[in-house]
């Protein structure tokens, strides 16, 4: 459990003797360097210190939208008459599931006063009929509406200051807020509006979805958009401290725990971007680290005079 450690380090530096401890050195004639913590054997896993080996990372930054899902511009179908006509037969009903080439009306020509089918564009649900058997259909006046249930797209509204993150290509996560399921579905940017929407002065970003699946126009969620950048050396937070205003790590170096000032870059709140200070290769104490800090900032407390060898 994570206060096993902790209570082991206060049990550990309250009740052993001065040559049990960790050792916080200044330069002297022992060799040791200012600051440096000298970890006796096992102490490490007694502690419960963890080692990160410094080198290339990912910095993945995350942002969240209220989102909805909607029709998609290629997923409904209006179908019209190609020539006037009196409508013969509707032989379909709202919510019927058709094909693409399926016989959705049949109209009578005015002109050459035989009947002719109309057929659906496109698969899915017949989602509206506009007009009655018996009327007089003029040329391309709709007669029915058809919806493909899985063609939908995410939209989310986003703040003009956000559009420099919110990018065309980029990969979103989008959360369903329907029901009792809770559903992560990925996807991926597609369009970013050149215009800001007249009601809400927001611009719309559109994506679309991989798995759609009981999604249906109309439900909300959050799309979370996902920015990842690759950085040459990358460090866990968790190793990073501050000390007397200074931005240290502890670098390892066999049983000693050497700090490092470092200059940090961005950071996604697990990993941080390392500017200067380390090097590839290097390996620093990343869990538990604060431990180390505490014995440092005990020291320079005591005015460094605490270590023994």
């Amino acid at each position: 459990m994570k206060w096993r450690p902790l209570i082991a380090f206060f049990l550990f530096t309250a009740c052993s003797s001065p040559a049990d401890r960790m050792d916080v050195g200044e330069e002297d004639a022992h060799g040791h360097r200012e600051g440096e913590i000298h970890l006796r054997e096992d102490m490490e896993r007694t502690l419960g210190l963890e080692t990160h080996v410094v080198g290339p990372g990912y910095i993945i930054r995350k942002r969240k939208y209220p989102a909805e899902v909607i029709r998609s511009y290629d997923g409904v179908a209006t179908v019209r008459a190609r020539f006037s006509g009196i409508v013969k037969e509707i032989p379909v009903n709202p919510g019927d599931r058709v094909r693409k080439g399926q016989v959705v009306a049949r109209i009578e020509s005015d002109e050459s006063f035989t009947t002719y089918d109309v057929k659906s564009p496109i698969s899915g649900v017949v989602s509206r009929i506009m007009v009655t058997e018996g009327v007089v259909a003029g040329r391309s006046v709709p007669l029915l509406e058809i919806t493909d249930p899985y063609r939908v797209w995410i939209r989310a509204m986003v703040w003009p200051s956000e559009v420099d993150f919110v990018k065309e290509g980029k990969s979103v996560i989008f959360h369903r807020h329907f029901g009792d399921e809770y559903r992560e579905i990925p996807g991926r940017i597609f369009f970013v509006a050149p215009y800001l929407d007249s009601a809400t002065r927001m611009i719309p970003v559109l994506a679309r979805v991989g798995d759609r699946r009981g999604l249906r126009p109309g439900m909300y969620g959050d799309m979370v958009v996902v920015d990842s950048h690759r950085v040459n050396l990358a460090i866990p937070v968790s190793a990073v401290h501050v000390v007397e205003g200074d931005t240290l790590v502890f670098v390892k170096r066999g049983h000693v725990a050497r700090p490092a000032g470092v200059s940090l870059g961005m950071s996604d709140g697990s990993m941080v971007e390392v500017l200067s200070g380390l090097r590839k290769g290097d390996t620093v104490f990343s869990g538990h680290s604060f431990l180390l800090r505490a014995e440092m900032e005990k020291e320079i407390w005591m005015g460094g005079h605490g270590h023994a060898h």
